[in-house]
């Protein structure tokens, strides 16, 4: 059984995919019957959009910023720089 999303993926529904990634209860690591995730479905299907979408959604936490790390995006030597 495929969820709406699944489906959505699928038939390249991609403002379907946008509204439903907003949504704060979205969750694109639900499998199907066969263990898909519905990215895997546009994937099949050749929907490079809803794919990005999906994994965007999917990795959102990993380009979230996180305070424990330090900001070196400007390249400028650290004031711990031995050089």
């Amino acid at each position: 059984m495929m969820t709406p999303v699944h489906i959505a993926a699928a038939r390249s529904s991609n403002d379907f995919l946008g509204v439903a990634a907003g949504h704060e209860t979205f969750n694109p690591q639900i499998r199907d019957a066969n263990l898909r995730v519905a990215a895997d479905h546009a994937s099949a299907y050749n929907n490079g959009t809803g794919h990005k979408i999906l994994t965007d959604a999917m990795y959102a936490d990993l380009f979230a910023p996180d305070d424990r790390y330090l900001d070196y995006t400007d390249n400028e030597p650290s004031e711990f720089h031995l050089g």
